[in-house]
């Protein structure tokens, strides 16, 4: 008698430990949020649909509004050149999503913008200069008349300049277009961009100006504008621009 009730005693642990750990290993293994899409790359304009899977409500953020947006339904639009992440979130869970919008004119390629970076780092990147000043280097550079790199005196990159051919007008306007936001009138000619919807989220300006030569592309750190001599407006980019540079036309 006392074989057989242990017997059903250690058989009922067994049982009852297989059922809990049969329901274990289902519950880890449904997950809650599965993305299929990995990344996106989507030109400035378009869209692209980020696909998931799940059986609760699935929520979509956009870190950067600039670059991309993104619905309810997961559908990415491309606006201003540049990288930023989507996240999708469900049931406490978050995922980010890479995505990168390209532009659709290229006239040149962005120069390096990273205003920590010395003169050697941008040697190192461009390679031999072909001008080499103490405050200045230059560079040939495809799609321009020619890329500079400005110095403060402890060498850290203080401005780029990037001249324009004045028959390029239409392929300027065109690539301004698509990676910046006209933020106001310079006091010293030309119109300031910016790469951000607002001065405090950018960290660089642009000013576009005209010589009798070319038109010229200035970048410049975000801290040494003086944003209380800029006109605010809302007119759209590519009109400021048409109006700017409509004499040389």
């Amino acid at each position: 008698m006392k074989r057989n009730s242990l017997f059903k005693s250690t058989h009922f642990s067994i049982v009852i430990f297989m059922l809990f750990a049969g329901c274990s290993k289902d519950d880890e293994a449904t997950p809650k949020l599965t993305v299929i899409t990995k990344e996106v790359l989507v030109q400035s304009g378009e869209t692209q649909t980020i696909v998931v899977e799940s059986d609760f409500p699935v929520s979509f953020f956009s870190a950067n509004g600039f670059h991309a947006t993104i619905n309810k339904e997961g559908i990415v639009k491309g606006y201003k050149v540049g990288k930023t992440e989507i996240i999708v979130e469900c049931e406490g869970e978050a995922i980010k999503v890479p995505v990168e919008t390209i532009g659709n004119h290229n006239l040149f390629k962005e120069p390096i913008l990273d205003w920590t970076l010395k003169r050697t780092n941008i040697i190192s990147a461009y390679g031999t200069p072909d001008v080499d000043k103490v405050e200045a280097i230059g560079y040939q550079y495809s799609g321009t008349k020619g890329l500079f790199y400005y110095f403060d005196e402890l060498t850290k990159v203080e401005g780029v300049l990037v001249l324009i051919s004045k028959l390029a007008v239409d392929s300027l306007i065109d690539y301004l277009d698509e990676r910046y936001v006209y933020i106001g009138n310079s006091d010293g000619g030309g119109i300031i961009l910016i790469n951000a919807y607002e001065p405090e989220e950018a960290s660089t300006a642009i000013r576009v100006v005209e010589d009798e030569e070319y038109i010229i592309v200035a970048y410049f750190p975000i801290s040494s504008l003086e944003l209380k001599s800029i006109d605010k407006a809302n007119e759209p980019i590519t009109e400021i621009i048409r109006h700017m540079l409509s004499k040389i036309r």
